[in-house]
């Protein structure tokens, strides 16, 4: 008789433990998992920020210099639009202004992280994850953690009564 109450005991204490942890999971790791997916997203936006402040200084810096030099602006034109001066020859010369102009447009037009593409990962990564935040079997293991969690509290008062 011993043997069987405290088989009941730990049984019940196992679906209690069983039935919290199941329902925790699917109260709190949707949230969290979105969570962790507008961080990525935050993420993406700071650095698309950062190459778009740095696209702007350059872009100032060149406003700047056709305003006060007019070596540069010549200088601009003749690249520009092939205008020769008389008695130069033009020597082509591909300098790192124009990779880092490149490298600059092709960072900046990187695609943004989208919140559901996120979550698809996660599940992917994870297929016990999916149990817990999908909208067609959260609320069945829900359902279940709470009946798990009420027949686990049934049987330990039953217990403490005796």
């Amino acid at each position: 008789m011993a043997r069987s109450n405290a088989g009941t005991t730990c049984l019940s204490w196992l679906m209690l433990l069983i039935g919290g942890v199941s329902l925790f999971a699917c109260v709190f790791l949707p949230p969290w998992l979105e969570l962790r997916a507008l961080r990525q997203v935050h993420a993406a936006a700071r650095r698309q920020i950062a190459d778009l402040e740095v696209r702007l200084a350059r872009t100032t810096r060149q406003i700047e210099h056709m305003q006060s030099d007019p070596a540069y602006l010549e200088r601009l034109a003749r690249k520009e639009f092939g205008i020769e001066t008389p008695g130069v020859e033009i020597i082509p010369v591909e300098t790192r202004e124009n990779t880092t102009d490149q490298s600059a447009s092709s960072s900046s037009s990187t695609p943004r992280v989208e919140l559901a593409t996120v979550l698809e990962r996660a599940m992917r990564t994870n297929p016990l994850v999916s149990v817990f935040v999908l909208e067609q079997t959260r609320p069945i293991v829900m359902a279940m953690s709470g009946v798990l969690l009420i027949v686990a509290l049934v049987l330990l008062n039953r217990r403490r009564a005796k």
